[in-house]
């Protein structure tokens, strides 16, 4: 049986775990930047939920962090020459 000191302990590690897991979501966001290959966004977000392209323009769609009430993608445009158009939550 763990004493209540250890049950604290426990629970504020597991809350440090938690807040570290939400803001890195958000911090990876943060560095995105106009001009990025589509590579260098895959690296930094991951593979994207879908994909379309429309031709001149590759709409890569992510799921957006959870603490963002009301907001459920994160856009990605790339342009034809692979890089980073424009981005942003719906």
């Amino acid at each position: 049986m763990l004493t209540m000191n250890a049950m604290r302990f426990l629970f504020a590690l597991l809350a440090l775990f938690i807040a570290s897991c939400a803001t890195s979501h958000e911090v990876r966001y943060s560095h995105l930047e106009w001009g990025m290959t589509r590579q260098q966004v895959v690296a930094l977000l991951g593979e994207p939920r879908s994909t379309t392209s429309n031709g001149a323009l590759i709409t890569m769609e992510y799921n957006y962090p959870e603490q963002q009430p009301g907001r459920k993608s994160f856009y990605v445009i790339i342009g034809r020459d692979e890089r980073v158009r424009s981005f942003g939550p719906n």
